[in-house]
């Protein structure tokens, strides 16, 4: 929002950004998320299943807890509130989310979030290179396996 601000913008484009940088921060957060469980430990640079261990409320586990059985919800509860370092216990928290799809549905709200964020900014936007790295940075904050 600064650098509209700063660069001139009417309330509305200033607006607009905001919600812009908003809804990539909350794709770049659930990106992390997703990075946590299902990255490969050595590109990620953070410890594999932290989430788990730290018993986060990630999107991916509130999605799996309204999809899944009762018996599923309470083992993944159950495992969350540990606060457990065993690789053991975090794979079967792992294989509890990815059999109600919860990773998929992370990665597809992550997608929209995006590009409904940047389909309110690209009609005002004027074509420039500095609009083709914002719509780059916006893809890659999604994809990114690190």
């Amino acid at each position: 929002k600064l650098g509209a601000i700063l660069a001139g913008a009417e309330d509305w484009q200033v607006e607009s950004i905001g919600r812009f940088a908003e809804a990539i921060g909350v794709a770049f957060q659930i990106q992390d998320d997703i990075l946590n469980i299902a990255g490969d430990p050595e590109k990620y640079g953070k410890e594999w299943g932290g989430d788990i261990t730290e018993g986060k409320r990630t999107l991916m586990v509130i999605y799996t807890l309204r999809k899944a059985s009762e018996a599923d919800r309470e083992r993944l509860l159950q495992i969350l509130d540990m606060h457990t370092r065993d690789l053991k216990l975090i794979k079967e928290a792992v294989g509890i989310m990815e059999r109600y799809g919860a990773i998929d549905y992370a990665r597809e709200v992550a997608r929209k979030l995006v590009e409904e964020a940047w389909s309110e900014v690209d009609g005002w936007l004027r074509p420039s290179e500095a609009k083709e790295v914002l719509r780059e940075l916006a893809r890659f904050l999604i994809e990114r396996e690190f």
